[in-house]
């Protein structure tokens, strides 16, 4: 089991106790961990207002093209990263390049990069994210 999985497995356990006195039920919330899951509840379009995918280009394009449930998200990734002129310079690279190389198919993976002028000005950002970003093949 992967690190995003023991995330969501933890979060539905912790659930459970915390749905007591609330006008809801505990099956509220639920793990769905297979495709045939995933089908099954795309057909409760009578129940279900909204459906948010979180996976692969192919995961959130099959939800958009077999349900009738309103999808929030899209197939194609547009994250970008703004970094301030008064950030912590170091923290940014270190965010900056994190999500732009460990896991780039991922849909929420950086693509753009967005630097203040101050900081393209000042030489920061060319003389420590650059080097790294380039080093992994991701500055063009």
């Amino acid at each position: 089991m992967n690190e995003l999985n023991h995330s969501v497995l933890s979060i539905v356990v912790s659930w459970t106790p915390l749905h007591v006195g609330l006008q809801v039920g505990k099956d509220v919330i639920s793990l769905i961990t297979t495709r045939e899951d995933v089908d099954n509840l795309l057909k409760l379009d009578d129940v279900i207002d909204l459906v948010i995918p979180r996976g692969s280009n192919a995961l959130v394009t099959h939800i958009q093209q077999n349900t009738k449930i309103a999808v929030l998200g899209h197939a194609d990734g547009i994250c970008h990263i703004y970094i301030d002129p008064d950030c912590d310079i170091n923290m940014a690279c270190k965010i900056c390049i994190d999500s732009k190389i460990d896991y780039p198919a991922a849909c929420n993976a950086v693509e753009k990069v967005l630097v203040h002028e101050a900081l393209a000005k000042d030489g920061r950002v060319s003389h420590s994210l650059w080097p790294w970003l380039a080093a992994f093949g991701a500055l063009y």
